[in-house]
């Protein structure tokens, strides 16, 4: 048993606090408090006030010369800890402040994440390399959803990040100039992608304007489906693309 433990024992043994024992031998109480805890010895003099004070022999109490290097260890062991318990709190607070710094600038464990609340709740597109998220234009009495408006977010090897896309807007008509519309489009890693925001039936000025919606565009030979009758990816740019049986230019 090490000095500390023997100290500590005797002193449980006769119902006194560090306080009392410290008063008793004239030290402070984190003098007690640190030759209980294998952090400290005593000098000389307060070696012999406690043997005095107990009413026990040096060998009831003895302090071994390799008590000083415990006594070293344990403090050494104590610094560890304080340092371990600060590098935990920066550790904690770094990747706190890394986490809300995340969320606040589009990043996210999952897609939700990035997105974040206004656009969580609206539909979603999944694709290879995007998820769309979008909120639609619905004429009344059209059973139609186009898409109005969209957030664009990229998977990434560690998770999600919301990005701020910059598409080519482009106005879309058909060779007639009866429909038009407005194409956006954006290059990708896997193609080019395009959002139609509506497409219009210009009859007069004083006919309601109404919606067309597609499920395929044709690019020469080649069909492309049409998700939620606004989006479908190319692997090109879109100079002009058939709609059913109309031709479309769009327009730089």
């Amino acid at each position: 048993m090490e000095f500390g433990e023997r100290l500590k024992q005797y002193r449980k043994e006769k119902g006194i606090s560090q306080q009392a024992l410290a008063d008793a031998i004239f030290v402070s109480r984190s003098a007690v408090a640190k030759w209980e805890n294998g952090l400290g010895l005593p000098s000389e003099d307060s070696h012999r006030a406690l043997l005095e004070y107990f009413g026990i022999s040096a060998a009831e109490l003895p302090m071994h010369e390799d008590e000083q290097a415990t006594v070293v260890k344990n403090r050494r062991i104590r610094e560890y800890g304080w340092i371990i318990a600060c590098l935990s709190v920066v550790l904690i607070m770094a990747l706190t402040g890394g986490l809300l710094y995340s969320i606040n600038h589009g990043f996210g464990f999952t897609s939700e994440m990035a997105a974040g609340e206004l656009w969580r709740d609206e539909d979603v597109i999944h694709t290879p390399e995007y998820d769309f998220y979008w909120y639609s234009l619905a004429p009344e009495g059209d059973p139609i959803r186009f898409i109005d408006g969209f957030c664009a977010v990229q998977k990434t090897p560690i998770g999600y990040q919301r990005i701020e896309l910059e598409p080519y807007k482009r106005e879309v008509i058909s060779d007639d100039g009866k429909w038009s519309g407005i194409l956006y489009s954006f290059q990708g890693a896997d193609g080019w992608h395009h959002i139609f925001r509506s497409n219009y039936h210009i009859v007069s000025y004083d006919e309601p304007m109404r919606v067309v919606a597609f499920e395929t565009v044709r690019v020469k030979e080649d069909v492309y489906p049409v998700e939620h009758y606004s989006y479908f990816v190319t692997d090109f740019e879109l100079t002009d693309f058939w709609g059913g049986d109309r031709h479309f230019t769009v327009r730089k």
